[in-house]
C-alpha cells in the first residue's frame, strides 16, 4: 500500500507536479483566491466566546481540591470563571450598545449637515433670484405686470432655459418675449426683427409659454409649443414650383416647358407683342 502511495506524481523526485493529480489547478486557485466568502468577521470584544471560560474552568478544575463528588468539585471550580464570563458579556454588550449609539449620533449629524447645506443652497439661490428680480423690475418699470414679468424672467434665467433645452435638444433657445404675443402688430414687428432666428424658440414671460418662430408661405409667425413631440414638430415647408404653372389648376399650364424655352423679361411699359 505504501509503495503505491509513494509512486504518485507528487512524490516523484524532480520535475513539475503542477496540474497533476491532487495538485491539478492548485496554482490557479491560489492566484485567484476565494476571498473570505462564508467567513464571518467577529468582534471579540462585542461577542466573547466560551473559550476563556472553558480555559479558566479547566485550570481551576485541575488544581481544585476534590470535594464530595465530581459535580461538587466542578461546580466550585466553575464559580469564578463563570463570574468573569458574565462580566465579559456585560462589558461586551455595553461596548456594542455604545458603538450603536455613536453610529446613530454620527448618522443624525450627517443628516443634519446635509439639511443645513440644502438650506444654505436654497438661500443662495433665493438671493440670486431676488437680485435678478430687482434688476428686471427696473427694466419693466411702468408695466402694470412688472413684478410677475420680472419673476418669470428670473426663473427663466435660473432654470427654465435649461429645462427647455433638455425638452427640445435639437432647437436653439433664443431668449424671451416680453410683449403681448397675441398683439399681431407687435408680433409681426418682433418676428421681422428676428428673421435670422427662424426655427428657434422664444419663451413668453407673460404666459410662461414657449413659442417657435416659423416661416410659412413667406410669412413669419409664432408656433405655440405644447410639449407634445408630434404637434411641436416643425411644419413641412411649402413646395416651390420648379417652373411657372407647375401647381396650376389648369392642366395645360402644368406641362413642363421644352428644354431651352425661355420668356424674355419685359419692362412694365414695354409692348408685350414687340
Amino acid at each position: 500500500m505504501r509503495s503505491r502511495i509513494l509512486k504518485r506524481p507528487m512524490f516523484k523526485m524532480g520535475g513539475s507536479t503542477e496540474n497533476v493529480g491532487i495538485m491539478n489547478g492548485m496554482r490557479a486557485r491560489y492566484e485567484k483566491g476565494t476571498g473570505n466568502q462564508g467567513a464571518q468577521k467577529r468582534d471579540i470584544l462585542a461577542t466573547p466566546g466560551l473559550s476563556p471560560f472553558l480555559i479558566d474552568f479547566g485550570l481551576n478544575l485541575l488544581s481544585a481540591t476534590p470535594r464530595g463528588n465530581i459535580f461538587a468539585t466542578a461546580g466550585a471550580a466553575a464559580q469564578d470563571p463563570f463570574r468573569r464570563f458574565q462580566e465579559r458579556q456585560i462589558a461586551a454588550q455595553t461596548i456594542a450598545s455604545d458603538r450603536a449609539f455613536k453610529e446613530k449620533l454620527l448618522e443624525r449629524e450627517l443628516e443634519g449637515r446635509k439639511e443645513i447645506a440644502e438650506i444654505q443652497a436654497r438661500k443662495s439661490g433665493d438671493k440670486e433670484k431676488q437680485a435678478l428680480v430687482k434688476g428686471y423690475m427696473a427694466q419693466y418699470s411702468g408695466d402694470a405686470n412688472a413684478y410677475q414679468k420680472a419673476v418669470n424672467r428670473a426663473e427663466f434665467d435660473l432654470g427654465i432655459r435649461d429645462s427647455l433645452q433638455l425638452q427640445y435638444p435639437d432647437d436653439i433657445i433664443a431668449g424671451v418675449v416680453d410683449f403681448d404675443i397675441t398683439d399681431v402688430k407687435q408680433a409681426k414687428s418682433f418676428a421681422k426683427a428676428s428673421k435670422n432666428k427662424v426655427g428657434q424658440i422664444f419663451y413668453d414671460i407673460n404666459t410662461r409659454t414657449p413659442y417657435r418662430l416659423i416661416e410659412q408661405g413667406g410669412e413669419l409667425s409664432f408656433q405655440k409649443l405644447t410639449g407634445d413631440k408630434e404637434s411641436d414638430a416643425l411644419p413641412e415647408p411649402e413646395p416651390v414650383e420648379s417652373f411657372p404653372g407647375e401647381f396650376s389648376d389648369n392642366p395645360s399650364y402644368r406641362r413642363k416647358p421644352k428644354p431651352g424655352f425661355t420668356i424674355p423679361p419685359k419692362g412694365a411699359f414695354e409692348d408685350p407683342a414687340a
